[in-house]
């Protein structure tokens, strides 16, 4: 995997992340198989692309039971989430949902 010089957002820097005002997004989508990316949403409404530090690659949902324990566990005080669906088209173009990619 090739890096870039920008520092990038990982999934442990979250809990400060939403402490200091943020907030997360899921990014459905399905390109025959549904999916579902992590997407950090800043007080600016910028949106920024979330990564594993393990392993340096975007968090990525697989299924909907993963992305709402991981909700329930980022923000126990909900009572819901809401789990979108991707379009007709899959939102095969999800890139370009990122205001960033760091």
């Amino acid at each position: 995997m090739e890096r870039s010089n920008r520092k990038l957002l990982m999934t442990s820097q979250l809990r400060d992340f939403i402490g200091r005002g943020g907030t997360v997004e899921y990014v459905p989508e399905d390109d025959g198989k549904r999916v579902w990316h992590l997407i950090a949403v800043a007080t600016s409404g910028s949106r920024y692309r979330v990564y594993v530090p393990q392993t340096g690659n975007p968090r990525v949902f697989k299924t909907a039971d993963a992305l709402v324990a991981f909700h329930e566990t980022m923000f126990p005080e909900d009572d819901q989430v809401v789990v979108p669906l991707a379009t007709q088209d899959g939102l095969a173009g999800v890139s370009d949902y990122f205001d960033h990619e760091t």
